[in-house]
């Protein structure tokens, strides 16, 4: 794990309502380069959850291409009573990953992730990955 997404993705536990884990994956190789969560737990999310959000990614943005509209940047799914954010971070190949509880407010929950991703690109770049 790399250390300065480690401590973002942390701040994230801290900054983001209702928040249970965080990671940051790498969509091309369908793995984890940081994952967090709170005392409470989240979901143990292994490296099938990180090829999962991969293809999703992928698999979605091929779909929204196809019709016209580019690669989307963002997905929400609610799965087993959690709510499942991802955010594709600038260059396509890396995604943030942050679960909450299905009680929190999607439009507050969105603006505080967001918040935080110039925070994980910089620190991508810092550790050498392409962003």
């Amino acid at each position: 794990m790399t250390p300065s997404l480690l401590s973002e993705c942390r701040q994230t536990l801290a900054r983001v309502d209702g928040a249970f884990a965080c990671a940051v994956v790498d969509l091309r190789a369908g793995a984890w380069l940081a994952y967090a969560k709170d005392r409470d737990g989240g979901a143990a999310l292994g490296e099938v959850a990180a090829t999962l959000w991969s293809r999703l990614f992928t698999g979605v943005g091929r779909l929204a291409a196809l019709a016209g509209g580019g690669q989307p940047g963002e997905l929400y799914l609610m799965v087993a009573g959690r709510g499942r954010f991802g955010k594709l971070l600038s260059g396509g190949t890396h995604a943030l990953l942050v679960e909450t509880s299905a009680e929190a407010n999607l439009g507050r929950t969105w603006a505080q992730i967001k918040a935080g991703v110039p925070a994980f690109e910089k620190a991508l770049a810092g550790d050498g990955q392409v962003v």
